[in-house]
């Protein structure tokens, strides 16, 4: 059998508020502070250039620091803030399992399918082995599909 590949974030699932949630928190968490409030905006404009947890932290310093991030910042710093960025990353992996056991409604409810994915993806694996491939940790991603009724074999999960 043939197989498709799909990216999980951005493709299958609009993950982009628990993104945002988790990455404020984490940042806060460690002594950062945004001034500008605008949130929404702001991360809309970055996510297309932030792979993962790394990137977000470097992502937010560039912001928090001038306001002003630019994909050619954020090159530039990571390897100035590599050691800071992989504490991050630890730590918003473990923010996100806290907001998990708080309240896991209230984190399923920050995800979103894209419109026709699911039903695109379900028919598909009637003539194909689905994969998904993402910066997601593992159980997030079984939760999520889950959630959304996508019957995927965990061995087809692909993550970091």
């Amino acid at each position: 059998m043939e197989a498709i590949v799909f990216d999980f974030d951005g493709v299958i699932i609009d993950s982009l508020d628990e993104w945002c949630i988790v990455a404020l928190k984490t940042f806060e968490e460690i002594g950062h502070r945004l001034k500008n409030r605008n949130y929404g905006d702001i991360f809309r404009n970055i996510r297309p250039f932030v792979r993962h947890a790394d990137d977000s932290y470097i992502a937010l310093r560039i912001i928090e620091e001038d306001g002003n991030f630019s994909e050619e910042k954020l090159k530039e710093m990571r390897k100035e803030l590599e050691s800071e960025a992989k504490k991050f990353h630890e730590l918003f992996y473990i923010q996100r399992a806290l907001l998990q056991k708080q309240d896991m409604e209230k984190w399923f409810a920050l995800h979103s399918s894209y419109s026709g994915m699911t039903e695109a993806i379900k028919k598909l694996s009637k003539n194909y082995d689905i994969f998904i491939a993402t910066a997601k940790d593992r159980n997030a991603t079984i939760k999520l599909l889950k959630k959304f009724d996508l019957k995927i074999d965990e061995n087809h999960i692909i993550t970091k």
